[in-house]
């Protein structure tokens, strides 16, 4: 599977977010994260994972929500893209 190029700068973007909010939750992180990531593993059928976390920072940049909510989104998509990806290997 290959992916088109802005996926990388995305990612980096999305590392740092993930970085950030595990330092902000600390050991909650994976309790927090978890019930997300199910409801992706579920929309990541039908839709590119990808796609729906470069809309998730544009809101997190424009400030349209909650930062921790997007956040959490946002890692928990990270987490998923990520198992997705070993298992294609």
């Amino acid at each position: 599977m290959s992916q088109p190029k802005s996926v990388f700068s995305l990612t980096g973007q999305l590392v740092a977010i993930r970085t950030t909010l595990k330092r902000e939750l600390g050991t909650d992180y994976d309790d927090k994260i978890e019930p997300v990531r199910a409801a992706l593993r579920e929309i990541a059928q039908d839709q590119p994972l990808v796609e729906i976390l470069q809309q998730t920072i544009d809101r997190l940049l424009a400030r349209e929500a909650d930062n921790v909510e997007l956040m959490t989104l946002i890692a928990a998509g990270l987490d998923v893209i990520e198992e997705t990806q070993q298992t294609h290997h």
